[in-house]
């Protein structure tokens, strides 16, 4: 029916938006792709008759970050957190696929690779996908960079709800070095809160600056070892424009987390630190897909399982390449 009446109203802007949205409910890359440039088209034409409203602004890129979405198969991601000092501890835990919960290390690295299979694969608006990682911490050692406990993990992903930031993993882990680590099964479910439209960290393209704020809770299961984690943490954050496609941002942080292996442990820890994102990649239809975040981080523990006194106050440098 909507294309029917597309036919006889072929300039009608409501009717090619609610055609973008539609198509996209129906995964139909091409066609929401296609309204979507009409959509963009539109508002470029009336950009040249008078200076856009914030809201056309903040529209055009909607549809443009709409456009970039909805082709995008592959994501490729690379994190990092290196301790300053031996003694260090920090859990790197705050992003959907993250570090694993509960856990802590003086630095901790990881690279990602995930394909989206495709939507409404088991329910209306969900997302499946598969992906691969291999990860490294310092383990025991005094060392700086996470070379040591290589292990690799290869799951399903899957995001059950079209307007929520929820996720639910199953993933097989292996050792890569054959002597340290266990292969396990894990079961995870992460999400995150409060970081929707106006708070969110994507590019707003209005005012100087944003104010972001996130809740992320993160639970696993190990399956074979029986051990359970869990990581909350809660950060607020101001984002300076300071170019096109470029921010600084301090933030500050709050983190719980939890590991149950037939006894429980618990670490609380705070953090105040400073990122410089930068966005890159956008074309006239598409949103910038590619974002690099450079930090420093200083933490402090509250209270910590086996970590003395002295070694509370740490700082870590911070790495983040989505692409």
């Amino acid at each position: 029916m909507l294309e029917q009446a597309h036919k006889g109203l072929p300039d009608d802007p409501a009717l090619i938006r609610q055609l973008a949205y539609v198509n996209q409910r129906l995964d139909d890359m091409p066609a929401t792709q296609h309204y979507a440039r009409l959509v963009i088209d539109d508002i470029d034409n009336q950009a040249l008759i008078t200076p856009l409203t914030p809201e056309q602004n903040q529209k055009r890129f909607n549809f443009r970050r709409l456009h970039e979405e909805v082709g995008r198969r592959w994501t490729f991601s690379f994190d990092s957190s290196i301790g300053l000092r031996s003694g260090a501890m920090s859990t790197a835990n705050n992003n959907v696929g993250g570090a694993a919960p509960g856990k802590s290390y003086r630095s901790y690295g990881q690279l990602e690779a995930e394909y989206r299979i495709g939507r409404n694969m088991l329910l209306e608006g969900d997302l499946l996908s598969v992906y691969s990682r291999v990860f490294a911490d310092t383990g025991e050692n005094g060392v700086m960079m996470p070379v040591k406990n290589p292990m690799s993990g290869t799951g399903l992903r899957w995001k059950p709800l079209r307007d929520q930031i929820f996720f639910l993993a199953v993933e097989q882990q292996l050792p890569l070095n054959g002597q340290n680590g266990a292969s396990d099964t894990m079961l995870r479910a992460s999400a995150s809160f409060f970081n929707g439209g106006k708070y969110s960290d994507e590019w707003h393209p209005n005012g100087s600056g944003w104010f972001a704020q996130n809740l992320y809770l993160d639970a696993a299961q190990y399956i074979r070892q029986d051990i359970q984690a869990w990581t909350a943490d809660y950060r607020v954050s101001w984002h300076q424009k300071v170019a096109n496609g470029q921010t600084i941002e301090p933030y500050a942080h709050v983190q719980d987390n939890g590991y149950r292996d037939k006894g429980t442990q618990g670490a609380q820890l705070g953090g105040v630190g400073v990122r410089w994102n930068i966005w890159t990649g956008e074309t006239h239809y598409d949103a910038w897909p590619h974002k690099v975040s450079l930090g420093v981080e200083y933490q402090h523990t509250f209270k910590a399982i086996n970590q003395r006194n002295g070694e509370r106050n740490n700082a870590f440098l911070t790495i983040g390449v989505h692409w």
